[in-house]
């Protein structure tokens, strides 16, 4: 991913059903680019400038704080409802921003202190926007929901090994063809359709070598998926972190699964429709490997176990190839690992 990057500012307009330039006439470089720049991803601001499109002619703004434009009307600019930027009085000013230090695992959305419904096994239903980096694989022609994914560059996607394949009699039996494949990246409701869903095609799969069901249970149940074209990232869609080599998380430390699975262990109950939380502990290795030989079950040494021995909050039916995710030292959400299997959702002592 590029570390910095420039262009004309758009954003959608639910009129036209298109992206529309921003107009740039009482622009404020403080504070309107400086936010623009974070709303994209990006950590500071570099340059500002503003073109009149119908010369070939443009200004460049230092920082200009001086403005009878108050700031909310500044937001409107960026936000108004119709999301119809174009200027007024016939006048075609745009803006032009170079932004630097781009960030992965941060959210555009800020964390609304607002009681949220409860569902999906002790979770709560997340805010529009909270998680741009998941990603729902679809497949059918009637583009049918079946996994959960995570976002990690441009063009590539995380998931498990075990969404990429079909059952046999008593194997999993990967797929080869993947025309009829959807990625759905942008998604803040599963069943609508609105402006920030991203659709692309899947141009390769590559599942972890040492996945083998029959052999050792959902060890390395991990897999990649690389799409036909690259994305463009904006408030609704950006990548989360990848943890750094040799990283050890602590247990105890409490991290978060995500996803619109199933509020209950039940083959005919519905996946949500938006995108739900919990909360979920790391789990001692050793500890769940207890809990789990009760269960004539091996966890081997490449899984992570995260819940509590209480049971009740957890990942169910339809989270599969949704992220675990956890905060580093710089607050930046990354994943620590993909939902993979359990046994039934939220019971005691079954992490």
């Amino acid at each position: 991913m590029k570390e910095s990057g420039e262009g004309r500012l758009e954003a959608w307009s639910v009129e036209s059903s298109a992206y529309q330039a921003v107009c740039g006439e009482h622009w404020n470089a403080s504070y309107q680019s400086e936010t623009a720049c974070r709303l994209l991803g990006y950590k500071s601001l570099n340059e500002t400038r503003i073109k009149d499109e119908t010369t070939t002619q443009s200004m460049e703004l230092y920082n200009r704080i001086g403005t009878a434009i108050s700031r909310q009307t500044q937001m409107k600019v960026l936000f108004d409802k119709s999301r119809n930027k174009g200027c007024r009085n016939g006048k075609n000013m745009t803006v032009h921003l170079k932004c630097n230090h781009f960030e992965c695992g941060r959210s555009a959305i800020p964390l609304r202190r607002r009681k949220r419904r409860r569902r999906i096994v002790g979770g709560k239903e997340s805010n529009p926007g909270q998680w741009p980096w998941l990603v729902a694989l679809h497949g059918g022609p009637e583009e049918v929901f079946f996994c959960g994914a995570v976002l990690i560059s441009e063009r590539w996607v995380l998931t498990a090994a075990h969404c990429i394949g079909k059952y046999g009699t008593y194997c999993i039996i990967f797929q080869t063809d993947v025309r009829g494949w959807t990625v759905n990246l942008g998604v803040t409701r599963r069943t609508a359709s609105p402006f920030s869903v991203r659709k692309r095609k899947v141009l390769h799969l590559l599942k972890h070598p040492g996945f083998n069901p029959s052999a050792n249970m959902y060890s390395s149940d991990i897999a990649l998926i690389l799409m036909d074209s690259a994305v463009d990232f904006d408030e609704f869609l950006r990548p989360v972190c990848l943890p750094p080599l040799h990283t050890r998380i602590e247990t105890g430390t409490l991290c978060t699964v995500i996803g619109w699975g199933k509020k209950i262990h039940d083959d005919d109950a519905d996946y949500l429709s938006a995108i739900h939380e919990v909360d979920v502990p790391i789990v001692d290795h050793s500890r769940c490997r207890q809990w789990y030989e009760k269960q004539d079950v091996v966890i081997p040494p490449t899984m992570l176990c995260a819940g509590y021995e209480l049971g009740r909050k957890d990942a169910c039916q339809g989270d599969s190839g949704g992220p675990l995710l956890c905060r580093d030292l710089h607050h930046n959400w990354f994943v620590a690992g993909v939902v993979s299997w359990g046994i039934n959702c939220a019971q005691p002592q079954l992490p």
